[in-house]
């Protein structure tokens, strides 16, 4: 087996290791594709010395966001056959958690995520190598969608968590701010919720061409043009802010307040915060701040996600600007850290 190791910045090589075989309620992922997201790029550009507290390690391999197809199957393994083809879940549950323990580790309270470094937690080896041993049940079956499309799985099931954040969206004005994947997906799978309307606000021209490709009425780049967020026909009823940066710079918060209608909703996506002084303008206004769910049911948006990618109903095809096979993964790591805009950079294995 061939795995993408990072030990340090920059620092990034393919090497052997072994696989193993399925114990019971395992199986072996012949992977097939996997997208960089935000987390391999900050990987491969910082290092793995990880936050406060993370248990350090010599290396780490990295991918959360994978499909394939099974390989292998071990025993106690049901409603999964070899050559199936799945998308990865990314969640590890913990094992020890009320949930886990009472037989419901799908709504865990404490998951890790593959490949990825957490405070006070000792990191789970990721999914960027040509096979991959796992448990069943993170294993979700398709069967129509290529591995590529699937890869999108977990960006899909963050902007699926963001929409639910926000309650009954039927006849109501949306607008989604970011630069991300989830933010651009939010975008076309709001159209499956019965908006009235889809704005779509970044900094990145690519971010905005995208969003309209996906089906936003209209879109504003909120650095050329500081003001328009502001105007009566672009305020929301509900605004979703994934708040990763460039947003965070470029973002005057007094922008996001102006841009939402009073007794409106605002869903933080993606770990985005804001500072008290804008909570309480928002108060002020009668606006509602939520945070998109996180922990429990995050298992059945991804299971949400691969259904919707797989019934074809949101067109993905925009969303992937280049595959790198795995001999080049070193450029395709280059790639995905200096590219702008929301589309991804893939790897096939």
């Amino acid at each position: 087996m061939l795995a993408v190791v990072i030990r340090g910045a920059g620092d990034l090589a393919i090497e052997g290791q072994e696989t193993g075989d399925p114990d019971w309620g395992q199986v072996v992922v012949r992977v097939e594709a996997g997208g960089i997201g935000g987390t391999e790029s900050f990987l491969y550009q910082n290092g793995i010395s990880g936050p406060s507290g993370c248990v350090r390690m010599e290396s780490l391999i990295p991918g959360h966001e994978v499909a394939g197809r099974i390989a292998r199957i071990g025993p106690g393994v049901t409603g999964l056959r070899v050559g199936d083809l799945v998308a990865v879940d990314p969640r590890v549950p913990c094992g020890v958690c009320r949930c886990c323990r009472s037989g419901s580790p799908d709504l865990c309270l404490s998951p890790r995520i593959l490949g990825t470094l957490m405070a006070r937690r000792t990191p789970v080896q990721g999914a960027f190598r040509d096979e991959f041993l796992c448990a069943a049940t993170q294993c979700v079956p398709a069967a129509f969608m290529d591995a590529s499309a699937l890869a999108l799985s977990n960006p899909m099931a963050t902007a699926l968590r963001a929409l639910s954040g926000a309650g009954e969206l039927e006849g109501r004005r949306l607008l989604v701010v970011g630069n991300s994947t989830p933010a651009a997906l939010a975008v076309a799978a709001s159209r499956l919720h019965g908006v009235t309307s889809v704005a779509a606000a970044s900094t990145e021209p690519q971010s905005l061409a995208l969003a309209a490709r996906l089906g936003a009425d209209h879109t504003v780049d909120i650095e050329r043009r500081p003001g328009a967020l502001a105007r009566p026909e672009n305020r929301a009823d509900v605004t979703l802010f994934f708040g990763a940066s460039p947003e965070r710079a470029a973002l005057r918060e007094a922008m996001l307040v102006d841009a939402v209608a009073p007794g409106g909703i605002v869903v933080l996506a993606n770990a985005a915060r804001l500072s008290i002084k804008t909570q309480k303008l928002f108060a002020a206004r009668g606006i509602i701040l939520r945070d998109a769910p996180q922990s429990d049911g995050q298992s059945k948006a991804f299971r949400e996600a691969v259904s919707l990618i797989d019934s074809r109903h949101v067109q993905l095809d925009t969303l992937i600007e280049r595959h790198y096979p795995m001999r080049d993964t070193r450029t395709a790591f280059e790639h995905a850290t200096t590219h702008r805009g929301a589309t991804k950079i893939q790897i096939a294995f």
